[in-house]
């Protein structure tokens, strides 16, 4: 799985990236297999007039040849990325329960 890291109007630490990285990398330790490209995207949805939103997308394109997006917002970056992770698993269990239930039907 190749990761990318992108983070346009967010500075993180060095740590903060280690955290969010460690905490989307185990939500989608069982499906690294089949995962391609991951594109985790950090954003402040306020910007420069302060709040503490942060809102993470990840898209994850599968050898399938699907593409999955989930997004997750929180004051916390890593809990945005813990939040959108756990929408991205759900996308891809579903996903393989409908390959398997094709397969068996076929």
């Amino acid at each position: 799985m190749r990761l990318q890291f992108f983070t346009p109007s967010l500075t993180l630490s060095e740590p903060e990236r280690e955290s969010v990285e460690k905490r989307v990398s185990v939500a989608l330790r069982r499906f690294a297999k089949r995962i391609i490209d991951l594109k985790i995207t950090l954003d402040d949805v306020n910007g420069p007039k302060g709040g503490n939103d942060k809102r993470c997308k990840l898209q994850a394109a599968v050898k399938a040849g699907k593409l999955h997006v989930a997004e997750g917002s929180h004051i916390d970056p890593v809990a945005a990325a813990g939040a959108a992770a756990e929408r991205l698993v759900r996308q891809l269990s579903e996903d393989s329960q409908k390959t398997v239930e094709t397969k068996r039907n076929a």
